[in-house]
């Protein structure tokens, strides 16, 4: 248990109203504090990190046109 959470605890047990708001806030504060260190250091850390990016290449056939359509180009060509 950390001291925060130690000072909290006995400012409820005294019932201390202010007491127990300032360390509350203090232990809150500190968490967020600390979490946000670890983000910015998980952040640097991923900015630069640079990822093997493969790319796979598919051989698929050129789009054929359909016979319908060739048909229906000739007969518009014709008109």
């Amino acid at each position: 248990m950390t001291q925060g959470v130690q000072n909290l605890i006995n400012a409820i047990a005294n019932g201390d109203s202010l007491a127990i708001e300032s360390a509350f806030n203090s232990e809150m504060a500190g968490r967020i504090s600390s979490r946000l260190e670890d983000m910015r250091m998980e952040v640097a850390q991923n900015m630069f990190a640079t990822e093997s990016v493969e790319e796979e290449i598919v051989d698929e056939p050129i789009d054929e046109v359909d016979e319908e359509t060739d048909a229906e180009v000739e007969d518009s060509s014709e008109e």
